[in-house]
């Protein structure tokens, strides 16, 4: 069971038998006092509102939403649930998109890194264990409703059960953890109570978590020594209106339920447990409870505390904060920072106005519809006799004393024009305007830009800009301080499986959509680079990280071998550039075979062609012939001549690139061995 209450040291106050000390109704009185005035400015500056936004969100009707009185139509738009849901999805998915959700870097001067890679291991195992990724994407929930996330630190006890099967019998056997494990608890706003005049938490006096709690769940704590033993009174639910949400009636019986205030924050050190009633205070409390302080100075010096307090009555616990550094367990972020407030602005705020006008448009044209397609008679009441039954149904028989058609006469209401309609279109527009929540749900006809590819991903792109920026606000102000608290209690309490000098990083990626974005831009780039290559494989490495596929983890694991191969893949790999080396220089030995063969041929012909010339020579001494063909026969001969040389150098010219390529090759092959 999960014991959100820190364990009380032993020998602490109210073990069976002892009496409440009197100083502990005046910690009551000093807690409930200030939390009184935190819980009416809360209610009444932002409850009603984050009733309605959750209202909204549900899709559910109340009596406040009517805008005439005459409105018949109970109808709400999901315009602003599915921008509510949309952004909560697309945090889940940049933040738990990877097994891996978060790092932790060791300090700089540490050499042994394998330390800290353990701890992060141990770490992932034990949040995975109390479902913590869960609690956080309940926590961005509750920020996209109300604008705030707020997360308490839990402690589940040591008596966590496992099963293991007995090797003798095969039965299995509930075996004991022995260790203590830390959670993530979301609290909704509406269940904490803050100081108004800080901004952060730890600027504050104190900060507290009301709930509703089972009777029988309060009271196994007090008998396994949490609480004191102590009379609990009767919780009366007529009191506190506020503590359930707007859609949970006040059903539960006050002998049933106990309201729990777990106050963290500063309170006076006179009014805690002294040592002799609570061992294993420190030894400055000690001094503070008996320092002489002056009476302009009431309350005297505070301290770091946690005081649990039932029906704000009872006094439960009151114990000085036992973490190292006195950090308080509640953590809390603004969905969208709200200049100098400590509240922020969550996608239903951003999206109320466009909704509420939705809502109206649609009921409005609901109720006109109603008129329009429902009978409607006027009829003479003299002349109808006495008794007359107005109801429609077919074939019934209308008396009249007279003529119908005098005495009954059809009321009609024009047919409602359907340009209204195509407002509903650009209220929902509004809606995704308001909260950047992008969703092709507009027709075509109304937003031209839907339907071109180059519209869409502007539209796209100014999605992810804004969710970028809510995810690194979320992520410097909430996550990395959640899991710095949590790593700090696990050092506190498993030294042996957690050192003492991690730093966090969170390793969340993007969206759906901001990947479908970086999906294709790198898609294009790798149609520039030449297959096989070592950018081309990083590239590759990038698309499927980002992809969904079942076998994610066989392919990102093929391709790191093939970036950063084994020595035994290394070896074939050069013994490959080898066999190819080798063929390279057979092709080349082969080319320049070919060319002596050609640069042979070539001489043939030039001697064939001196031959020839000759030949004719002797015989124009031996004969008589035209001095003009011979002429001529002489210049074709020069001209084939000319030929030949040209030729020659051409081939002389590849022969000379045969060797430069040959000694590039015998280079390339040298460097590598």
């Amino acid at each position: 069971m999960a014991n959100n209450i820190l364990v009380e040291p032993e020998g602490a106050v109210g073990q069976e038998g002892d009496s409440p000390p009197s100083k502990s109704d005046r910690l009551v009185s000093w807690v409930m006092y200030r939390l009184n005035k935190w819980r009416d400015y809360r209610d009444t500056s932002f409850k009603p509102k984050w009733d309605e936004y959750y209202r909204l969100w549900r899709g559910r009707w109340a009596e406040t939403d009517r805008n005439r009185k005459s409105e018949r139509s109970k109808i709400v738009t999901p315009a602003l649930a599915q921008a509510i849901d949309m952004t909560v999805a697309e945090l889940q998915m940049a933040v738990f998109s990877n097994h891996q959700w978060f790092d932790v870097s060791d300090d700089y001067s540490d050499e042994q890194v394998e330390d800290i890679r353990v701890a992060r291991d141990h770490l992932l195992e034990d949040l995975d264990f109390v479902n913590a990724p869960d609690a956080i994407v309940e926590s961005f929930q509750n920020g996209a409703l109300f604008g705030t996330l707020f997360a308490k630190i839990v402690m589940f006890d040591d008596r966590i059960t496992e099963f293991k099967r007995d090797e003798i019998s095969g039965d299995l056997v509930p075996v004991k953890t022995g260790r203590v494990f830390f959670g993530i608890e979301p609290l909704p706003p509406d269940e904490v109570i803050v100081d108004p005049s800080g901004r952060t938490v730890d600027e504050m006096l104190g900060i507290a978590h009301e709930v509703l709690k089972p009777r029988s769940a309060v009271q196994k704590l007090q008998n396994d020594g949490t609480y004191r033993r102590i009379m609990l009174g009767a919780y009366n639910p007529d009191e506190d209106k506020g503590i359930a949400r707007a859609d949970l009636e006040q059903s539960v019986r006050g002998e049933d339920v106990v309201l729990i205030t777990e106050y963290h924050g500063l309170v006076p050190a006179r009014l805690l447990p002294t040592k002799e009633e609570q061992r294993g205070v420190k030894n400055t409390l000690d001094e503070l409870l008996n320092r002489e302080f002056d009476s302009d100075e009431e309350d005297g010096p505070l301290v770091e505390a946690i005081v649990t307090i039932a029906n704000k009555t009872t006094l439960l616990r009151a114990i000085p904060n036992p973490f190292p550094g006195e950090d308080r367990s509640i953590v809390a972020c603004p969905l969208e920072k709200v200049p100098g407030r400590f509240y922020g602005r969550g996608v239903a705020e951003k999206g109320y106005n466009p909704q509420k006008a939705l809502d109206a448009e649609m009921r409005m044209r609901i109720d006109a519809m109603a008129l329009v397609s429902n009978p409607m008679m006027g009829a003479d009441a003299t002349r109808l006799p006495r008794g007359f039954d107005f109801t429609v149904r077919p074939g019934k028989v209308w008396l009249t004393q007279g003529s119908p058609r005098d005495v009954l006469h059809p009321v009609e209401f024009s047919n409602i024009k359907p340009e209204t309609f195509n407002q509903t279109s650009e209220l929902e527009r509004m809606v995704q305007m308001g909260t950047g929540a992008f969703e092709v749900a507009a027709p075509l006809k109304d937003n031209r830009r839907n339907e071109t590819a180059s519209g869409s991903s502007m539209i796209q792109g100014a999605f992810v800009k804004r969710a970028k920026l809510m995810l690194h606000n979320i992520e410097r102000n909430y996550l990395i301080p959640l899991l710095r608290k949590l790593m700090w209690r696990y050092m506190q309490f498993q030294p042996d499986r957690y050192p003492a000098d991690a730093r966090f990083k969170i390793a969340s990626s993007m969206g759906i959509m901001a990947r479908e974005l970086e999906q294709a831009q790198i898609i294009q780039l790798m149609s520039l680079m030449e297959p096989g290559t070592p950018p081309f494989m990083a590239l590759l490495k990038s698309v499927v990280e980002n992809a969904s596929i079942t076998n994610k983890r066989e392919v990102m694991a093929a391709i790191d071998s093939m970036l950063n191969p084994s020595p035994e893949q290394q070896q074939k790999q050069q013994q490959m550039e080898q066999i190819q080396m080798l063929l390279l220089q057979l092709e080349l030995a082969e080319r320049e075979s070919k060319a002596r063969v050609q640069l042979a041929d070539e001489v043939l012909k030039k001697a064939q062609a001196m031959l020839a010339m000759a030949k004719a020579e002797s015989e124009a001494f031996k004969r008589e012939i035209d001095y003009a063909k011979l002429e001529k026969e002489f210049e074709q001969l020069h001209i084939d001549l000319r030929e030949v040389m040209a030729f020659e150098e051409q081939v002389q010219v590849s022969r000379e690139k045969v060797d430069v390529e040959r000694i590039k090759a015998q280079k390339q092959g040298s460097k590598k061995e």
